[in-house]
């Protein structure tokens, strides 16, 4: 067998010692590159949260004006504009199905309610 040299221990020293650093400073740049994508996924989340708010805020302020825009077509018509009484929102239900506002919802419900009261209490009185 043949024996190795002072050298040649030295020199596998100095590889291995190079060779641990290197895999030190993979798994370094490893864990810096998970950091980045994290912190990349929170920031598109985040986009995504205000392009949503942006579209939500679109949509009252249009809202909001159409009365106006649909009262400027009436007048520029020469038609009587729109007012709140003549206008109804529907929204989809959790369900799924278009239905009016809830507290629109519960007024109809009330009347039709008194409605049918009332009805059912003249009957008996009919000739």
């Amino acid at each position: 067998m043949k024996s190795v040299a002072r050298a040649e221990i030295i020199w596998a020293a100095v590889l291995g010692v190079a060779l641990f650093l290197s895999a030190l400073g993979l798994v370094e740049l490893h864990w810096q590159a998970r950091q980045l994508f994290v912190a990349h996924e929170h920031e598109a989340d985040v986009h995504r949260r205000l392009l949503d708010d942006q579209a939500n805020l679109e949509m009252q302020v249009r809202r909001a004006s159409l009365a106006g825009n649909i009262g400027a077509g009436a007048a520029m018509l020469d038609l009587a504009g729109a007012t709140g009484v003549d206008t109804v929102t529907l929204v989809e239900a959790p369900d799924g199905r278009i239905d009016f506002l809830p507290e629109l919802r519960r007024e109809l419900d009330a009347a039709k309610a008194a409605g049918a009261a009332a009805g059912s209490s003249g009957e008996g009185a009919k000739p």
